[in-house]
């Protein structure tokens, strides 16, 4: 091939030595001639420019160019949370119109019984993805599933249990921490019966950085939260209700908010500590073994002792609100699905005495003869609060029943008091509204409120937590379980808050 002698010149005129001149000459020749050497293949070639001057993208496949474009992916934020607090759970990047499932899993950590490693507990919920291919929990309900309405922390209060494969995973060893136990969520989304992505959340029963120990001091028996820092912090008592013992649930998440707790023991426990014992049988409880309590956590240089409430469970509700009538060092007491009237105990006398005589009760069965107009409106599915004043009128009738009514307006804190009107085991609102009857009578000078749940059983506690075995113990449904538990724990909060 020839090269054109005008070209060979401009190029020589800027070089000097013919050798130069000779081996561009050559060079020329030869990439006209193409390469010597194998060629570097090229996987597209480089479409030419578009009238605009803009480079096309090189053109794929349709099919290739779909499954580019959709990358499914589960979003939980945040991945680690607090047990009481929420998370948000989107899932983006799927078809648009699409049917997606997604399914939650724990094994080996089924709340709220710390023994029950290798269990595996599932929900589920299926969704229409919108136009986007996204769906948000928190926004939308899901077409079936373990439930059907719109609540982004469905799957987590919606679990059950799925026997055929509880065991079959080795099963971690029972959580023995008294600060905190982690319970572990894994998050698949499934289309067409197939797993396509897939995330994981920790919830927190309680903080790391809270100190615990076992108290075993002046006869005061229980276990002793501290937050991390110097304090001085806020104190709650914590009272468990009829099974004795302690609460070991609770405490935590109550600590991991800020607050020096004292999970208190009143009755059938023994102290690992020096294994001094609490009297086995529920039966004249003096109230001043909680005043000894209130004076050790005063004596503690981390505690506020100007700041100190009592939060109290069922029959633990019961001795909440008598020992907030009974010692002014208490700011605040919170009552959930409490008898406001002292019940007998275990011997057929009073539960509970003060300065060696018994508190006035009543039989176990007493209120029961007054509840016939309650039930009635609750079994038809009418509201009851209209019928609960007619009770409370005469139960307030009746001489022994009205003497056995805890004096709630000697407490000098504000009383919060929760009940549901599903309570198998108690008249929660009846009770509830029995205390709110004595605090209007005298105009209290504190704040007070009673919170009935519609719907929900006897142990209602945080939310976001699966309530099978409180369903199975205390009555109330899943669904209406974990709204009221949603609903009552941020003012528990606010009352612990706001002591002073």
């Amino acid at each position: 091939m020839k090269t054109p002698n005008s070209f060979v010149r401009r190029i020589a005129s800027g070089i000097k030595t013919k050798t130069t001149i000779f081996a561009l000459l050559l060079a020329l020749v030869l990439s006209a001639c193409g390469p010597a050497v194998a060629p570097v293949p090229t996987a597209t070639p480089i479409p030419p420019l578009n009238p605009t001057g803009i480079m096309p993208t090189a053109a794929s496949p349709p099919e290739a160019t779909a499954a580019a474009a959709l990358s499914p992916v589960i979003s939980i934020q945040p991945p680690e949370v607090l047990i009481d607090q929420p998370v948000s759970i989107r899932l983006s990047g799927f078809e648009p119109n699409q049917e997606v499932t997604l399914r939650a899993t724990t094994v080996g950590a089924a709340f709220p019984d710390f023994s029950d490693t290798g269990k595996v507990l599932e929900s589920f919920a299926t969704f229409r993805t919108d136009a986007q291919g996204a769906v948000d929990l928190d926004k939308q309900a899901p077409i079936s599933g373990s439930y059907n309405t719109v609540d982004g922390m469905g799957l987590f209060w919606s679990m059950t249990e799925q026997p055929t494969q509880s065991g079959s995973t080795p099963a971690a060893p029972a959580p023995t921490l008294l600060n905190a136990v982690q319970y572990h969520y894994t998050f698949t989304a499934e289309v067409n019966g197939k797993p396509v992505a897939q995330a994981a959340v920790v919830q927190d029963l309680g903080s790391a950085s809270v100190v615990v120990k076992d108290v075993a001091e002046n006869g005061v028996l229980g276990q002793f939260y501290l937050p991390a820092g110097a304090g001085p912090f806020p104190a709650v008592i914590m009272l468990v209700g009829s099974q004795g013992g302690l609460l070991r649930q609770s405490p935590k998440v109550i600590a991991a908010h800020g607050y020096a707790v004292l999970s208190l023991a009143y009755f059938d426990y023994t102290s690992p500590v020096d294994k001094s014992a609490l009297p086995y049988s529920l039966d004249l409880i003096p109230l001043e073994y909680f005043g000894k309590a209130i004076q050790w956590l005063q004596s503690q240089t981390a505690v506020d002792p100007g700041r100190i409430g009592v939060i109290g469970f069922a029959l633990g509700g019961t001795a909440a609100l008598l020992v907030g009538a009974t010692y002014p060092e208490i700011k605040t007491v919170i009552a959930f699905s409490a008898p406001t009237v002292t019940p007998s105990g275990d011997n057929g006398r009073s539960a509970f005495s003060y300065q060696d005589k018994p508190v006035p009760f009543t039989g176990e069965f007493s209120l029961f003869k007054f509840d016939f107009a309650y039930t009635d409106a609750v079994r038809h599915g009418k509201d009851p609060m209209p019928v609960i004043l007619d009770v409370v009128a005469r139960i307030k009738a009746d001489p022994e029943l009205a003497a056995a009514i805890i004096p709630v307006e000697r407490i000098k804190g504000s009383v919060l008091l929760i009940s549901g009107d599903r309570d198998s085991q108690l008249l929660g609102p009846v009770h509830g509204e029995l205390a709110v009857d004595r605090l209007k009578a005298h105009d209290f000078a504190f704040p007070y409120r009673h919170i009935v749940n519609p719907g929900a059983g006897h142990l209602i506690s945080f939310p976001y937590a699966q309530r099978s075995i409180e369903i199975e113990q205390g009555g109330g449904s899943a669904q209406a379980m974990a709204q009221a538990a949603a609903v009552v724990w941020p003012v528990v909060l606010e009352y612990l808050a706001a002591m002073k």
